[in-house]
């Protein structure tokens, strides 16, 4: 989460989060978050492919962080609502996790975090809303039955 937030946070704040996250490399075909199972960490994911789908949908997007840094599971910490979609690596991936409980402790006990954390769901937010609409669409009676008319 660290990376680049580090310039937005203050120096108490930024140290507390390098305390309590851990850098990890995990390999292709890791299920980082999955449709419906309350995450256990926010996850940062620093380098890599993840592909993002929703179940039974022919619909799924591939996020690359060599755009920038994407959070995932923050959302689901902060609300407790279940995640829509599911987050496999399309490659070894570089990520920082977090527990979500902690996480969600250090937001409340520092005001200061209130604007990260409003950025940080505002690209969650629109990233989850671009793969439901494409995933609805796709799956849509009036998608499946055009895909069967122009077999």
């Amino acid at each position: 989460m660290i990376g680049k937030l580090s310039e937005k946070l203050a120096p108490e704040v930024y140290a507390f989060m390098l305390q309590h996250s851990f850098a990890v490399t995990v390999p292709k075909g890791t299920v980082l978050m999955k449709h419906g199972v309350p995450p256990e960490h926010v996850i940062v994911l620093k380098a890599g492919k993840v592909r993002i789908s929703v179940p039974n949908s022919c619909c799924a997007v591939a996020l690359d962080a060599k755009e920038c840094e994407r959070v995932f599971g923050l959302y689901a910490a902060l609300s407790g609502e279940k995640p829509e979609f599911d987050i496999i690596c399309a490659n070894d991936c570089d990520v920082t996790l977090m527990r979500k409980d902690i996480f969600e402790t250090f937001v409340q006990r520092n005001p200061r975090m209130e604007f990260t954390v409003a950025t940080m769901l505002g690209s969650e937010s629109t990233t989850a809303h671009q793969i439901l609409t494409m995933a609805r669409r796709h799956s849509s009676p009036e998608s499946r039955e055009a895909a069967a008319l122009s077999r």
